[in-house]
């Protein structure tokens, strides 16, 4: 969990960076780039495509969504099942 927590505070933080021009989004996909690069190298069997993805839709939209985990979820351990669709009762 706490791993989740720190991407989502990472994550709002950009996109609130983004909206205030504390940062260009320019500068932001060229460190994104980086970072691709960077995890590729160290992970050959990494998606940096579907990594690329979840970020610009969750830190990079004009609207900031609630959560990313909530994508992340239904595309990557529940594919096929519609987000929130399934989930453990109780």
């Amino acid at each position: 969990m706490e791993d989740a927590a720190t991407a989502e505070i990472a994550r709002v933080q950009i996109w609130q960076w983004l909206r205030h021009r504390v940062i260009d989004r320019e500068s932001v996909l060229r460190l994104l780039d980086d970072e691709l690069a960077a995890l590729g190298a160290a992970f050959p069997w990494a998606a940096p495509d579907e990594v690329r993805g979840l970020f610009e839709r969750t830190a990079l939209a004009d609207a900031l969504p609630p959560f990313f985990t909530s994508d992340a979820y239904a595309r990557h351990l529940a594919p096929g099942r519609a987000a929130g669709r399934g989930a453990h009762p109780g």
